[in-house]
């Protein structure tokens, strides 16, 4: 007999506040029920550490995608994200080989010159928003370390683009309810012209590189074939590319935003912060082989992404009736995990709102899913490794040689969506540190 699931409160106050409204209910219990108006099914709300690896590891089979993700074929078609079965098992199995340690490790000088190229764009400028600079150095590190092409004068486009489909995905008021896509509407016919825009892109970078292969993870997935020689048409290359593009840039970049964010709000970190960079570099770029050098930048990182996790939740749905704990769950209930709420949890973080690097430097054990931004299980995000050694290398490169601080009059305002974002970007004044002449002319 299994007990039952509290309500916790209604879809609705999910949707007016996502982000603390879960953290409000996870207080009720382990597994707790937000109530929706039918036809809309159940929605179960997980908030213990090891009913969540219970639903993302042990007992991962009896659940796919939730609805919510499941919308973003729109977008991504089946790639790594959306896809299931026996479709994903054969990607991901295509794709593993290129986030192997030793080819990422191969992308780290690519990451640090993109950097200090950005390093060097700065200097000079006083106002930046930081957001959109983010996103543009993380767009040129993708594109150049996975596709091996140079999207300088496409970022604008694919920056504009991705914020019109990230608009429609958010449907109305935010809601995540959107008009059916073959509803010629006014949205939805911006969304198909900016997916036909990004369509394209996507079609230019593969005819490319199976006239002229590189090395690059793009030319890898065109040449790689499964155990009977069958290797990824344009459509499934589409898709995963597509993915890899929307998926690795954006969540390193807001993860690079929030840390410089939590830096300029904390001097004291961020004086920890610059000593560590002054003693360990000097006057010179990271290497790949610094990583275990600078625990307190992987900290800060770390410590970033546990109080502004990018992918603030995740969701999954029940495909047979089973158990989480003593509760039962039903075939085609919507399990939401929030990372949001977990990593703000007093039961896991002491002072859980406050931004203490040093908390991931002491020998603290934790249950391993009270800290999850990467997801877990078998279907942990592939590029893990990848954003950890890129989040570190660009955060070292630009912080030796600036100080950011908030501009006068702004405030951070989120926008919870497929990520979490700056609602309004993050304008922030930028003053340079002393660095020797070496830097500068590495970055030339």
């Amino acid at each position: 007999m299994t007990a039952p699931i509290p309500n916790a409160g209604t879809i609705f106050g999910m949707i007016a506040d996502p982000l603390d409204g879960p953290r409000q209910m996870a207080l009720l219990g382990p597994v707790v029920r937000i109530w929706a108006p039918p036809p809309l099914p159940r929605m179960l709300l997980v908030s213990d550490p090891d009913l969540i690896e219970t639903v993302l590891s042990a007992d991962f089979r009896s659940y796919r995608k939730d609805w919510y993700t499941r919308q973003l074929e729109y977008i991504l078609g089946e790639g790594l994200v959306t896809s299931e079965g026996a479709h994903w098992k054969r990607q991901r199995r295509l794709m593993n080989p290129g986030f192997h340690r030793d080819r990422i490790a191969s992308y780290a000088e690519v990451m640090a010159n993109s950097a200090m190229q950005m390093a060097a764009d700065w200097q000079g400028r006083r106002d930046l928003d930081i957001h959109a600079e983010m996103m543009a150095l993380t767009l040129d590190v993708v594109a150049k370390t996975l596709f091996g092409a140079d999207v300088g004068d496409d970022a604008h486009d694919v920056h504009r683009i991705l914020g019109t489909l990230l608009e429609h995905f958010m449907g109305i008021g935010g809601s995540g309810i959107r008009i059916p896509n073959m509803v010629p509407t006014p949205g939805n016919r911006r969304a198909r012209a900016a997916l036909d825009e990004l369509d394209a892109l996507m079609t230019r970078l593969i005819a490319s590189k199976r006239a002229e292969p590189g090395d690059d993870l793009l030319s890898m997935l065109i040449e790689t074939t499964d155990e009977d020689g069958n290797g990824m048409d344009d459509q499934m290359l589409r898709d995963e590319a597509l993915t890899l593009l929307v998926a690795g840039h954006e969540t390193t970049a807001l993860t690079l935003t929030f840390s410089f964010y939590l830096l300029a709000q904390n001097p004291d970190a961020e004086e920890t912060l610059h000593a560590e960079l002054d003693a360990v570099l000097g006057d010179r770029a990271p290497l790949m082989s610094d990583m275990r050098a600078l625990p307190y930048t992987q900290a800060v990182i770390t410590e970033a992404m546990r109080l502004y996790p990018p992918v603030w939740g995740i969701g999954r749905e029940a495909l047979q009736d089973t158990t989480l704990g003593d509760h039962a769950v039903l075939q085609g209930d919507q399990i939401f995990l929030s990372q949001w709420a977990m990593h703000r949890d007093p039961r896991f973080f002491d002072d859980p709102d406050t931004f203490r690097p040093e908390r991931w430097l002491s020998d603290r054990k934790r249950p391993k899913y009270a800290y999850f931004p990467f997801g877990g299980g078998p279907r942990v995000c592939i590029g893990k490794r990848f954003a950890e050694m890129e989040s570190i290398l660009l955060l070292a490169t630009l912080a030796r040689r600036y100080s950011l601080r908030l501009k006068e009059g702004e405030r951070l305002e989120l926008l919870p969506s497929i990520t979490i974002r700056p609602k309004h970007g993050l304008p922030m004044t930028s003053t340079a540190r002393p660095v020797a002449h070496a830097m500068e002319r590495a970055a030339k």
